[in-house]
């Protein structure tokens, strides 16, 4: 079994979360309170206790309006984090069960010198005797993967995981001392959905995938190009710039 850092999908499944209690939680606070402390003391606010309590139901049901449409938007998007946190744990499963010669970081949140977390974060990364792969996970309902040419999403896609694997790269550089800056990282678009279908496997520089070939892009007919000292060079490097 591969030595495995991180939970995957930690920081989505977050996000996810905080999205759905978030919103509804302030709502209840606009509705559920501010209405019947405007009541209460409409006497003490001078004026038409009437004219005062109806102005604060008018208020609170505009906040409420307000607040359930940014409520729908906020559940729509909890579902979609939480679709994509669900990927991210399918994709780790699969790293999980390579051989021991292998490193998997899931939900790689690096820093900088000064010990503050870099403004990315990478899915997953895999060290082993086959390379470095940097990894970008997708979850969507459509099964059927369409070129980076044809669909916004795909090369939207594309770009985040190749502008993925180009910081981690420069990183790299940093936090190695320059001793390994000819390393080649190989990035890698998985999609996850069931039955996903991709029309275009390579988008070059980046390799597009669904879940069911992960796992031979590290094994199937690969030469090794890192030895055991490379690989624990390299994820040593990694784990002193791990944001826990």
């Amino acid at each position: 079994m591969a030595a495995v850092i991180g939970k995957p999908g930690e920081s989505a499944r977050w996000v996810a979360y905080m999205d759905l209690l978030g919103l509804p939680f302030i709502v209840f606070i606009m509705v559920g309170l501010v209405i019947p402390v405007i009541a209460l003391f409409a006497d003490s606010l001078g004026g038409n206790r009437y004219v005062i309590v109806v102005g604060g139901v008018v208020v609170g049901a505009l906040f409420g309006f307000k607040g359930n449409m940014e409520m729908y938007h906020a559940m729509r998007d909890s579902k979609n984090w939480a679709r994509g946190a669900s990927g991210e744990e399918q994709v780790g499963a699969v790293l999980a069960t390579l051989s021991d010669d292998y490193v998997v970081f899931n939900d790689y949140h690096p820093t900088n010198a000064d010990g503050k977390a870099l403004p990315w974060n990478v899915d997953h990364i895999v060290v082993g005797p086959t390379g470095v792969f940097v990894i970008e996970t997708k979850n969507y309902h459509i099964r059927k993967v369409r070129p980076a040419a044809k669909d916004t999403y795909t090369r939207k896609n594309v770009k985040q995981t190749q502008r993925n694997a180009m910081e981690f790269k420069n990183a790299f550089k940093t936090w190695s001392g320059h001793q390994l800056d000819d390393l080649f990282v190989k990035p890698l678009l998985v999609y996850t959905q069931e039955g996903a279908f991709v029309e275009k496997p390579f988008e070059n520089p980046v390799k597009v995938i669904p879940l069911k070939w992960l796992a031979g892009e590290f094994t199937h007919a690969r030469k090794a190009v890192l030895d055991p000292d490379q690989v624990y060079r390299i994820s040593r490097a990694m784990f002193m710039k791990l944001s826990v």
